[in-house]
């Protein structure tokens, strides 16, 4: 393995470079950083994400959460993805994210060390934290997360073609149906495609964007394309909208 400074060099590389293309436009707005660690906790995410929600003219919290939260993922799980494809891990604890008028932008990240982790022990305490933050299923923030894992793992093979066995692997490792543990994988089939001319690309898992009358569905949403019965898109909602039960709002610590 390549000497961990030698690796974060690589990294940042591909992310100035070829993955950019597929990250969208980075925004303006103040620079602000906050630890990575601060936001496993519920209230810290909740402050940003009302903040930068109620900027965009979101008034529901759980829209607020949900569409902040992909900018998150967008932040973090390239950086991390990519060390994990090249053999090591972004120890996401040790992590600054940046954020422009509370928008996260980029990750600030060190060294990559170690063997890669699986996704859910990674992401598990922010998962958990966003889903309290917005009252919202942890379900759908794991979406969110997979909508873009299983884009990147389409285009890591035309990174670098030489790699495309352990990004095969990855593929498998990081979407596979259950868990090492033996439980079901909560990025499982984040997506499928329908068939047709061209095929159609549809999340598994609402993002419940459409909370908000001005947002509407996406061009992915599992509701918007579902046959119209009442009792499907009833149960799709429920499946999306159920929080946590009051009792149990976990803090997102651990």
């Amino acid at each position: 393995m390549s000497p961990p400074e030698d690796l974060r060099s690589r990294i940042q590389a591909l992310l100035d470079g070829p993955v950019a293309a597929y990250l969208g436009e980075i925004p303006g707005g103040e620079p602000s950083e906050r630890p990575l660690a601060e936001l496993r906790e519920a209230s810290a995410v909740s402050g940003l994400a009302t903040a930068w929600g109620e900027r965009q003219g979101y008034d529901d919290p759980r829209v607020q959460v949900t569409q902040w939260s992909k900018f998150f993922w967008r932040a973090v799980l390239p950086p991390w993805g990519l060390a994990a494809w090249l053999g090591a891990t972004v120890r996401l604890e040790r992590c600054v994210m940046i954020c422009r008028d509370d928008e996260p932008a980029a990750l600030d990240f060190h060294a990559p060390v170690g063997e890669p982790l699986d996704p859910v022990t990674a992401f598990a305490p922010w998962v958990e934290a966003m889903a309290a933050a917005g009252r919202l299923s942890p379900r759908v923030i794991w979406a969110n997360a997979g909508n873009l894992l299983q884009a990147m793992v389409e285009v890591l093979p035309e990174l670098d073609p030489g790699l495309a066995v352990r990004a095969s692997r990855l593929r498998r490792a990081w979407l596979e149906k259950r868990t090492h543990e033996g439980r079901r994988h909560p990025l499982f089939a984040s997506v499928r495609w329908l068939p047709g001319a061209p095929p159609r690309r549809l999340r598994r898992i609402c993002c419940v964007r459409y909370r908000d009358p001005a947002l509407g569905y996406c061009a992915t949403c599992p509701l918007e394309a579902a046959p119209a019965s009442v009792s499907v898109r009833r149960s799709a909602r429920r499946i999306a909208d159920r929080g946590p039960p009051k009792n149990q709002v976990s803090s997102g610590n651990g």
